[in-house]
């Protein structure tokens, strides 16, 4: 197959493709020439059904203090949270903490206030 440019063009996943091709076996063209699907898409998203279990994993350093930041930010949005569902683990050489919390989330605004406080927090280095 060619391209007005000359020889066919190829996308990341390897298949030809032309201004004109709209898929592919992998579909993989069909998003290089379709812009609207780089970006996620909400609509598309798999559907996740709440209330349900969930974890949320925090690194930080490991300073004396930072799971109990972790936990007053968990609990600024789950107030019924339990103190066995908090796990820590210090890394194997001693420099950051993983602190893992497991709970029953409502709704997805909820995970994403979880998410975003956790975030902003100058001790948090990320947020899984």
């Amino acid at each position: 197959m060619s391209s007005p440019w000359g020889a066919a063009c190829r996308d990341p996943c390897g298949d030809a493709w032309t201004p004109s091709t709209r898929t592919t076996r992998r579909g993989c063209a069909a998003a290089v020439l379709n812009p609207s699907l780089w970006a996620p898409n909400a609509a598309k998203e798999k559907p996740r059904y709440f209330p349900r279990r969930y974890a949320i994993k925090a690194m930080g350093r490991a300073d004396a203090d930072f799971q109990s930041v972790v936990l007053a930010i968990m609990r600024r949005h789950a107030p019924e949270l339990d103190e066995t569902a908090i796990s820590a683990r210090v890394s194997s050489g001693g420099k950051w903490l993983a602190v893992t919390v497991t709970f029953v989330a409502q709704n997805r605004a909820q995970l994403n206030a979880i998410y975003r406080d956790l975030s902003a927090h100058e001790q948090v280095v990320w947020a899984l």
